[in-house]
């Protein structure tokens, strides 16, 4: 994960649809979802979470 402090758009990377600049990875059995700030260069995570669940109560 600390490689998207790196390369915030690496090849696997997907766009949550609906949401501005949020972003979602799938490492191993976990979801992490993510906001890019290009503007600042800055890079937000927002959850960390089982794939079934990291989209509950979004």
């Amino acid at each position: 994960m600390w490689e998207l402090a790196e390369n915030p758009h690496p090849l696997v990377f997907k766009k949550i649809i609906g949401r501005d600049n949020l972003y979602h990875i799938r490492i191993g059995s976990w979801q992490v979802v993510y906001a890019i700030e290009n503007d600042r260069l800055v890079i937000l995570v927002i959850r960390i979470a089982p794939r079934g669940s990291a989209y509950q109560n979004f």
